[in-house]
C-alpha cells in the first residue's frame, strides 16, 4: 500500500450509519454512510496483507442523486467534495474502523488511488439505493407552528408528504 503522510483528524466511523454498498463485488468496494445530515463515501482503494484502505469522503444529497443517475462521475465528487480533503482508514476486518483518519488534501492524493475520469454509476439501482437517493427520502425541520402551512404548501404543489417527514 502506499504511504499515506496527511494529517490526523478525529473521525468516529463506528458511530455512523451504513446505508447500503453501491457497488460490491466480491466485497464492498464503495458504500455509503450517514452521520447526522452528512452523507460520506466509503471507496475501497487498496489492500495487503493485514488492512484494507479505504478514502472517505462528504458527498452532499444532490451529488450523490447525480452520480447514481449517471450524471456526476466519482471522481468529480471526490475531486469536488465540500471538505477539500479524503480521509484514509485502513481497516483489518477486526469489527471496527479506527477513530483517528489520516487525511489528505485532494491535490496529494496518489494519482494510482483516484477514480477513473469516466468513473459513472454504471450499476444496477436497486430498491434499497432508489429508497435513499429519492427526492422524497430526506426529512426536514419544520417549527410544530408552521407545520399546517408548510403542509397545505406541500399540497398545493402536488409534492407528497407525510407528517412524519417533518
Amino acid at each position: 500500500m502506499n504511504r499515506i503522510e496527511g494529517f490526523a483528524l478525529p473521525f468516529d466511523i463506528n458511530k455512523m450509519n451504513r446505508l447500503v454498498d453501491l457497488i460490491y463485488e466480491g466485497g464492498p468496494l464503495l458504500t455509503l454512510y450517514q452521520s447526522a445530515d452528512d452523507y460520506y463515501l466509503f471507496c475501497w482503494t487498496d489492500c495487503d496483507n493485514n488492512d484494507n484502505r479505504w478514502m472517505i469522503f462528504r458527498v452532499s444529497f444532490e451529488t450523490l442523486r447525480n452520480y447514481i443517475y449517471g450524471k456526476e462521475t466519482l471522481l468529480n465528487l471526490m475531486l469536488n467534495n465540500p471538505d477539500g480533503f479524503v480521509r484514509f482508514a485502513d481497516y483489518s476486518g477486526n469489527g471496527s474502523f479506527p477513530t483517528v483518519t489520516n487525511s489528505l488534501p485532494i491535490k496529494d492524493i496518489p494519482s494510482d488511488y483516484l477514480p477513473e475520469t469516466d468513473s459513472y454509476f454504471t450499476f444496477a439501482i436497486t430498491d434499497e439505493i432508489r429508497k435513499i437517493v429519492s427526492p422524497n427520502s430526506f426529512k426536514i425541520s419544520v417549527p410544530e407552528k408552521e407545520k399546517s402551512f408548510f403542509l397545505s404548501l406541500v399540497e398545493k404543489m402536488g409534492w407528497k408528504s407525510t407528517a412524519a417527514a417533518l
